[in-house]
């Protein structure tokens, strides 16, 4: 797919290290250019450097959580726990960028990492992303923008979402967390890819991203008169499987106390109810966690539909005391590596009683909800 000239100012822009000039900034991103000109001066001064060779590169609204906007000690003043409504301004000198905190006026800012600069994203790899996510989304390439850039270093060659796929290379790889938006949604939608270093590899992270549109294999609400009912009390997680050749109906539950049961009903209405197996009460434990690791209420009412031309598949509901989430079975390898993951552990947990080694969550992981 070929760029249009619209974007590629975009991508030019980002060689250089910057998406327009102070005008343009507060064009695009609301940031009145006052604020723009304040940040863009108390860098210049801090660095020693004429305030030309420096660029606003984006502007986010935020609600700062008191007077010193978050940061301690950020201001001779003493912090008073009231909401500042401002700004988070990302200003680059072409090869590095700088982040500032400000109030609505530009009165009051702070610099957050004057001595760690970040390095910016190469043209490469935005021209990559970019062209990536108007080919993935069904956009039109020059209504989207990249809002953020970071440089990460992924857990495997797989980039962290490979779920259990095995030929994932098991070393640290260093890469680039990117997100991209659209200019023009009501609601904006925000597309988050992960890369490595050189940005030969892109890979879509779908529970990061807030995605409100046209996808491959389109996600969409679930019509709450489709949704199963709510789990009994209990009841920790739930697979409910219908359709397909034989339009047999399969429940299988995993119980608090670690029972796994299954129920079958024929199309005749004929019902079969059976336990499974006992699981240890770490499994039990060891399967929240992986739900939680692996952000499993991120999926919450969505359905991640069959193609049109698809035929005699099964539809699949997956749910705990939370969330429920919708899919069939012969588009498993296009769901988010997230759900593919918890997909796979739940079989094995349902066929051997144990959790695969290569999806154990890791204690050492963070909530995902204080990312």
């Amino acid at each position: 797919m070929k760029l249009s000239q619209g974007v590629m100012l975009v991508l030019l822009g980002l060689a250089w290290g910057w998406l327009g000039d102070l005008r343009v900034a507060g064009e695009e991103n609301g940031l009145p250019v006052a604020v723009g000109a304040r940040v863009t001066k108390d860098l210049a001064r801090q660095l020693k450097v004429s305030p030309q060779r420096l660029k606003i590169l984006a502007a986010t609204p935020q609600t700062w959580p008191d007077t010193c906007l978050g940061i301690p000690k950020a201001t001779p003043q003493a912090c008073s726990p009231l909401l500042v409504v401002g700004w988070r301004v990302s200003v680059s000198d072409g090869q590095k960028q700088w982040f500032y905190r400000t109030n609505d006026s530009g009165q009051l800012i702070v610099l957050e990492n004057l001595q760690s600069p970040v390095p910016l994203l190469p043209q490469a790899i935005a021209n990559g992303i970019l062209e990536r996510t108007a080919q993935d989304f069904n956009q039109a390439p020059n209504t989207l923008m990249i809002t953020a850039a970071s440089p990460k270093i992924w857990s495997d060659g797989c980039l962290g979402l490979g779920g259990l796929n095995l030929l994932c290379a098991e070393k640290l790889t260093p890469g680039w967390e990117v997100a991209v938006q659209s200019r023009l949604e009501t609601i904006p939608q925000r597309w988050l890819y992960r890369t490595n270093q050189a940005g030969t590899v892109i890979v879509w992270d779908a529970a990061g991203s807030q995605v409100i549109g046209q996808l491959v294999q389109p996600p969409s609400k679930i019509d709450p008169t489709d949704l199963p009912p709510e789990l009994s009390d209990g009841q920790l997680f739930r697979m409910i499987s219908s359709g397909g050749i034989s339009a047999r109906q399969t429940v299988t539950w995993l119980l608090a106390d670690g029972q796994i049961v299954q129920e079958s009903r024929d199309p005749q209405g004929r019902t079969e109810t059976k336990p499974l197996r006992q699981i240890s009460p770490e499994q039990v434990a060891l399967w929240q966690e992986l739900l939680r690791q692996r952000r499993f209420n991120r999926f919450n009412t969505y359905k991640f539909p069959p193609q049109p031309e698809a035929q005699a598949f099964m539809t699949i509901f997956l749910s705990n005391s939370q969330s429920t989430t919708e899919f069939t079975d012969i588009d498993q390898y296009k769901l988010p590596s997230d759900l593919l993951a918890i997909l796979k552990a739940w079989e094995k947990l349902v066929s051997q009683g144990r959790l695969p080694a290569s999806v154990l969550p890791d204690a050492r992981l963070p909530n995902p909800a204080s990312r």
